[in-house]
């Protein structure tokens, strides 16, 4: 726009003197002068113009090369950086990598000593019966030993370090990804044969050399887990530990102090241990197990056959838990039960708040009759049958049991209205009992647990039978339905504040960005 005005100046300049000229010397002498002198003037800033391109070019070609020189001084000061670090990381690695073998053979040389100790005992004891071997078809070396001569092999094997340490890789769905190694370990014959766990733990756990494997696995682990890490910081490794290394009073002290020297291998290593393992090992072994996780290593169970472990939790939230139903007495709770079918226990309360108050027993209830009955319980679903089941049950309670409540299964279900799931409700709540009401919510919990699953409620109600401890059991409906009411909720299980989300089953488990801004219940 500015050169365009400039030249609108030439040529009005150019036109202006021309005309001046053309007065004086006629039209072509004004004409020529007023062109050549917009042709000169063209020409000045066309010139003008150039110079100022030239030095400005200039000056960006200077900025250029001074930027050109400060990055060539950058990098040649960068790579002498790196250089440097590159050294002090190798001498760093170098100085660390002898420590970690020095100390590696200071510990097995210890752990050698520790074997000779120890099978100095397991010659003296005498090994357990194997089971008779299945068929007359091929055998093994192994398998012509007797109990004496294989203990003898698995001592020296032991004492002469024939551990071998195998890896067996673990791969994350669907991308299979390499994230996680199990740490298998097996020993060797004199003869190279193989033998396997399931040959030498029935053999070694008795006389005492469970832990002498576990800590050379141990060592390997860590050494292994060093190495890994060293291009791979993301991948770790599962470390199988027994029963007899967990409750080993010698072993697992140094076994806790040797981790916790170890203690920036966190992230890397997973103990695993077995449950039964688990529940032998008592209070003492849920102690070190403690102690390990507050030092921030994972731990995990496999062989998981039942989840009783639960009930002890649950207990220690909820010590003395009661149903949210609200009652007076056995019949009460009764009445309560029955509408509660199909109906949530807050919406029951609601309406027998003032019912029990003029009807807590089966002779007002009747007195009360089925027309005034449906008024108070008009706010529960299906009030209309309730009411005349209600009704009905309590003339039956009156004409058969003298008004009081049955305390058997049999005479509670052959009430109106009520079937195995208010009977055992009513034994349980009202007497005491050892039953276990099976609900929507536990049956839900059973089955995405995998604690006791089964098609129908019965099927549900029969595994828990089975699989609850007989000391739980008072309790176990009241757990198991509060856990399912408020925590393992239908839609969006609350899976990060679960107290058993380590031995939940359930393979979609909710995670905690999941659950932000709801609210339990």
């Amino acid at each position: 726009m500015v050169q365009v005005l400039i030249v609108a100046i030439y040529l009005f300049g150019s036109a202006a003197a021309g005309g001046a000229v053309g007065l004086f010397a006629g039209l072509p002498a004004g004409a020529f002068v007023g062109a050549t002198l917009f042709l000169f003037a063209l020409q000045m800033q066309a010139g003008h113009g150039a110079r100022k391109q030239k030095r400005h070019a200039a000056r960006e070609i200077a900025n250029l090369k001074r930027a050109n020189a400060a990055i060539e001084i950058a990098l040649h000061e960068t790579h002498d950086a790196m250089e440097e670090m590159n050294k002090a990381i190798e001498a760093r690695a170098s100085a660390q990598g002898q420590k970690i073998v020095a100390e590696l053979q200071v510990l097995e040389s210890l752990m050698r000593e520790f074997a000779g100790r120890i099978s100095d005992k397991a010659k003296a004891e005498t090994p357990p019966a194997l089971e008779p071997h299945a068929a007359d078809g091929a055998r093994t070396y192994l398998d012509t030993l007797g109990e004496p001569e294989l203990l003898e092999t698995i001592r020296a094997s032991l004492e002469e370090n024939r551990v071998d340490l195998y890896l067996q890789p673990i791969v994350s769905l669907p991308q299979r990804k390499l994230r996680y190694y199990e740490a298998l370990s097996r020993l060797r014959a004199e003869d190279g044969s193989v033998i396997m766990p399931a040959q030498y733990i029935k053999i070694a756990a008795p006389a005492g050399l469970m832990s002498v494997v576990d800590n050379l696995l141990l060592f390997r682990c860590v050494q292994i887990v060093r190495r890994l890490t060293q291009k791979h910081r993301d991948i770790g490794v599962f470390c199988n530990i027994s029963g007899d290394t967990l409750t080993d009073a010698e072993f697992f002290p140094q076994f806790l102090d040797y981790m916790q020297h170890n203690r920036d291998l966190a992230g890397q290593i997973v103990f695993e241990f077995g449950q039964d393992a688990l529940v032998k090992a008592g209070a003492k072994g849920e102690e070190n197990l403690a102690f390990l996780a507050s030092l921030g290593f994972a731990l995990s169970m496999d062989h998981v056959d039942t989840l009783a472990l639960d009930f002890a939790r649950l207990k220690k939230m909820m010590p003395e838990p009661r149903t949210e139903l609200q009652s007076l007495n056995p019949y009460t709770l009764l009445v309560a039960v029955v509408l509660s079918a199909q109906a949530t226990d807050k919406g029951v309360n609601k309406a027998t708040a003032p019912l029990f108050k003029i009807a807590d027993t089966p002779e007002k209830m009747v007195a009360l009759g089925v027309e005034k009955l449906t008024g108070y319980i008009k706010t529960i679903g299906l009030y209309r049958n309730k009411a005349k089941n209600v009704i009905a049950l309590s003339k039956l309670l009156i004409e058969r049991h003298g008004g009081a409540v049955p305390r058997t299964r049999e005479e509670l279900e052959a009430l109106p209205g009520a079937g195995r799931k208010t009977a055992n409700v009513v034994l349980n709540v009202a007497f005491g009992e050892k039953t276990i009401a099976v609900d929507t919510h536990i049956f839900r919990v059973c089955n995405r647990t995998n604690l006791a699953p089964g098609k129908n409620v019965l099927a549900v109600e029969l595994g828990l039978e089975k699989k609850v401890p007989d000391t739980y059991k008072l309790h176990a409906h009241h757990w198991l339905i509060l856990h399912g009411r408020y925590t393992c909720v239908a839609r969006k299980p609350l899976c990060p504040t679960c107290v058993v989300r380590d031995l939940c089953r359930y393979k979609d488990k909710t995670k905690e960005v999941e659950l932000r801004g709801k609210k339990p219940g």
